[in-house]
């Protein structure tokens, strides 16, 4: 079985399998990349069984690969190679900077260079490094690190199903991007993205196309299941279905709207808040002028367009909702539908799809080269 670094930089041409295991949803998707541009083929969503994934990860390997293989019972897919992704909230990133004298052996001395920076025992994580940019004479690198534990969760899921766990990515990572595949016209930009989930918010900073910086923050999905819960009385299941809009009717209108409302309120400035803070005392190559939504949570009602004021109004950034139209393979439209009725919880999973062994080294040094 490789270990963290391996998944990260393993070199091979063939395609895998991408599959995102989120605390509310489990994804899966494949896709063409013999154009150098994903066109999405498959894709299919289930949902998470109830307690198996928390904030950092896995927590019921077993049951969690059962709903993998269900998931996986009906498509053809042509390999067991698969690509899945980290949470951001559970991986250590840290950019670095080392002389250039100290490059030179950086692969033999790594270990003792992320230690004076990972809060853990360098033998109770897996390690990885990028170098982002070497032509000044601080070189710049990111530390990416995990704990062995909760990659071994991962890893018990997949190796359960017959699956072989072959590339590994980071939330954040990962988001950025499928963005450079949708957006090439941000790749001078400096773009946040806000990926709404059910347990929590992941913020990306994607300056000129490379990672500079992400934060999470404690909203997300489940802030309103958790309001309605409470306020409507109803069962969790019936919660769900409202709230997805699937039932407009034998609940109290008024109360839904002030909960969604008043939901929508403390999410955005939570957010706000999580921004200014991973953007404090840090420079990016200029502002900030583009921001875009996507999650599962940013299609819920009001809060993409209080969230768009908000940041127009304070921060002058322009917003947008992720679209994935030009990456639909047209001869596919049944797989159209499929995707249209899930889109705003797929970008991940669309991203792990076009991954290819080596492409993550070429995608982080693009600065250097």
């Amino acid at each position: 079985m490789p270990n963290f670094k391996d998944l990260f930089s393993s070199q091979s041409t063939k395609p895998v399998v991408g599959i995102d295991i989120g605390s509310y949803y489990i994804k899966y998707a494949e896709s063409d990349m013999s154009s150098g541009h994903p066109a999405l083929k498959s894709c299919s969503v289930a949902r998470t069984p109830e307690g198996a994934v928390n904030s950092s990860g896995i927590s019921k390997p077993e049951i969690v690969g059962q709903a993998v293989s269900r998931l996986l019972s009906d498509k053809k897919i042509q390999t067991k190679k698969i690509s899945f992704s980290l949470p951001s909230s559970a991986v250590f990133i840290k950019k670095i900077s080392v002389s250039q004298a100290a490059l030179v052996n950086l692969e033999t001395n790594i270990h003792f260079e992320a230690s004076n920076y990972i809060p853990h025992r360098m033998d109770a994580i897996s390690l990885d490094y990028y170098v982002l940019d070497s032509g000044s004479a601080d070189v710049s690198v990111l530390l990416v690190a995990v704990k062995n534990d909760i990659l071994t969760a991962y890893r018990k899921v997949f190796e359960s199903v017959g699956l072989e766990p072959a590339i590994a990515d980071v939330e954040s990572f990962s988001l950025g991007n499928i963005i450079e595949y949708i957006h090439p016209e941000y790749k001078n930009e400096v773009v946040l993205v806000v990926d709404i989930g059910h347990r929590h918010t992941t913020l990306s900073i994607i300056d000129k196309g490379v990672y500079f910086s992400s934060g999470d923050v404690g909203v997300g999905g489940k802030t309103y299941s958790e309001a309605l819960l409470e306020n409507l009385k109803l069962p969790q299941d019936e919660i769900e279905t409202i709230k997805m809009g699937l039932r407009d009717s034998g609940f109290d209108q008024e109360v839904f709207n002030s909960t969604i409302a008043e939901c929508n309120e403390r999410v955005s400035s939570d957010i706000i808040r999580q921004l200014e803070y991973i953007t404090n005392g840090v420079s990016t190559s200029g502002p900030i002028s583009k921001c875009i939504f996507t999650g599962g949570g940013s299609v819920t009602k009001g809060l993409s367009e209080l969230l768009s004021s908000k940041l127009n109004n304070s921060l002058k950034i322009n917003t947008e909702s992720l679209s994935f139209d030009s990456l639909l393979a047209k001869e596919n439209s049944s797989l159209s539908e499929e995707f249209k009725k899930n889109s705003s919880c797929l970008a991940n999973v669309v991203s792990l799809s076009s991954r290819r062994f080596g492409d993550k080294v070429k995608k982080l040094n693009k600065k250097s080269s």
